[in-house]
């Protein structure tokens, strides 16, 4: 009770020192969050009620997508960079990711709005399993635990469709939340000389560094490796450090190939929310190799 106590104190001081501004985003972005929960809860209910079919849907679906998505592209400037230069594997994540997009709807279609979001609820565990699996990244054991009790509930799930119609919608759902959380973890992997690098495991090793806050990791282009990661670092107030100082504990701590190429100290852009906006860091990792 006095854990929580204090916990309630600590978050009490936490929203008590926001600035009038800060205090106003905060609560816009839980609203945000809110209102995205409810819009995918619900899209189940607008996609039964649809009466056109599955493949009408997706096509026209997938027609605005692109329309809109060539547009943003081209109005940024960065036409030539997001297409073209997105190299094969880019190409096979965006195969996977319009795949399992594609997916959604007729699993909704073809069972139940219920069995469509419980599937989807385990993504965050698929993901660890996922990155575990691919790129060695290290999973506790009350996650993996976790990873195998949803596996087993997507089983029950999927089982008890056996013989019934409602099967392939059970395995598009599962098909989609595995695609989905492909196309989201390949952002967190950087691919240098044919290796895979985790920035998750590179932000673990950085947050160890005595003298840093926060830290994020992203993929920067590299003539020679194809990517290197790019760290960007806010140190602890009254602390310095130097882009040799960052680079040295990081290959103390982990392969040398894994440590960052390129150190950038400052503050982190961040979300009404606080969550680091990591698509900024690409595109000033991408602007450094300009």
């Amino acid at each position: 009770m006095r854990a929580a106590s204090n916990g309630g104190r600590k978050r009490g001081r936490a929203i008590a020192g926001m600035t009038r501004s800060t205090y106003s985003e905060y609560y816009v972005g839980i609203g945000l969050i809110a209102v995205s929960a409810i819009t995918f809860s619900t899209a189940g209910l607008f996609t039964k009620g649809v009466q056109a079919g599955a493949w009408e849907v997706i096509f026209w679906r997938g027609f605005f997508a692109a329309a809109f998505t060539t547009v943003w592209t081209v109005r940024r400037g960065a036409l030539r960079r997001n297409f073209l230069g997105m190299g094969t594997s880019g190409l096979a994540i965006g195969v996977v990711g319009a795949s399992g997009t594609a997916a959604f709807i007729p699993a909704f279609k073809l069972t139940t709005i219920a069995n469509v979001s419980l599937i989807y609820a385990v993504a965050p565990l698929i993901a660890a399993l996922l990155a575990w699996f691919a790129i060695g990244e290290r999973v506790s054991r009350r996650t993996m635990a976790g990873c195998v009790g949803a596996l087993l509930g997507v089983a029950v799930i999927v089982s008890g469709s056996l013989g019934q119609i409602s099967l392939y919608g059970d395995l598009l759902a599962l098909w989609m939340t595995i695609a989905m959380e492909v196309k989201d973890r390949s952002k967190d992997v950087i691919i240098s000389g044919g290796e895979n690098i985790s920035s998750l495991e590179v932000e673990e090793v950085l947050y160890r560094h005595p003298k840093v806050l926060e830290a994020a990791v992203v993929a920067r282009p590299d003539e020679k490796w194809g990517e290197r990661p790019c760290a960007f670092v806010t140190l602890k107030d009254g602390q310095d450090a130097t882009p040799t100082d960052i680079i040295a504990h990081c290959r103390e701590n982990m392969a040398h190939f894994k440590a960052p190429g390129t150190v950038v100290f400052g503050p982190l852009p961040k979300t009404s929310t606080g969550k680091i906006q990591k698509f900024v860091l690409r595109d000033r990792a991408q602007a450094l190799a300009d």
